[in-house]
């Protein structure tokens, strides 16, 4: 190939990675962080940052995890923005009452409660809460429900939720 094939090439290629990058993004609303459809995928990101959240309106929310494989749920992980990193100084958006659910099939109504938890605004950014032993069946998806966050009437975001514990036989 010649040196200006090449070049066109490598320009189309450029043009698909930047066609990629240029997905519609959720609306941000003015709020400063991403305010996310009900059926949009979130995506983590690897470091705690102001507005790389999943946010959603108001103080109640829904999220659920298809986990790749059914999992005894030992442990679950809410991550929210450590207070010294945020603009205000508060986290008046960060969940406060929630509650986990497990799911065999994707049928809501089959859900099973797995705990009711407070997350703690003058704890740890990072923050892990044990599932009861009676509780700890195998599921295929865990959902989180947000019920109160600590005082921001326009949105509540989370951060990160991990779901931790062991993989069933298949």
């Amino acid at each position: 190939m010649r040196t200006s094939q090449w070049r066109r090439i490598g320009r189309r290629t450029q043009r698909r990675r930047e066609r990629g990058r240029g997905r519609q993004q959720p609306p941000s609303a003015g709020l400063g962080c991403d305010l996310v459809d009900r059926r949009q995928e979130a995506v983590g990101y690897a470091v705690l940052l102001p507005g790389r959240c999943w946010a959603f309106r108001g103080a109640q929310g829904t999220l659920v995890l298809s986990l790749s494989h059914r999992v005894a749920v030992s442990h679950v992980t809410l991550d929210h923005l450590p207070r010294y990193s945020a603009p205000t100084g508060r986290i008046e958006s960060a969940p406060r009452d929630f509650q986990v659910y497990g799911m065999v099939g994707e049928n809501l109504e089959e859900a099973a409660l797995l705990g009711n938890f407070t997350y703690d605004q003058e704890g740890e950014a990072t923050q892990t809460f044990q599932i009861p032993e009676s509780s700890r069946k195998a599921y295929r998806h865990v959902e989180l429900r947000v019920l109160s966050n600590w005082g921001h009437m326009t949105y509540t975001c989370v951060y990160r939720f991990r779901v931790h514990g062991k993989m069933a036989a298949a």
